[in-house]
């Protein structure tokens, strides 16, 4: 029983974490090519 709950919560902090990886992709994405010269800074950070 132990066990499963680690594997439980393991699965759902690689849910959150794969969660954050696709919104930030798409908010780069979003923001396209002319925000990486206004915002690099941003960019620089999340990626």
């Amino acid at each position: 029983m132990g066990v499963q709950s680690l594997m439980e919560r393991r699965r759902v902090a690689f849910q959150k974490w794969l969660l954050v990886r696709l919104c930030d992709r798409q908010w780069r994405e979003q923001l396209g090519e002319d925000a990486e010269g206004r915002s690099g800074r941003i960019v620089t950070v999340y990626s």
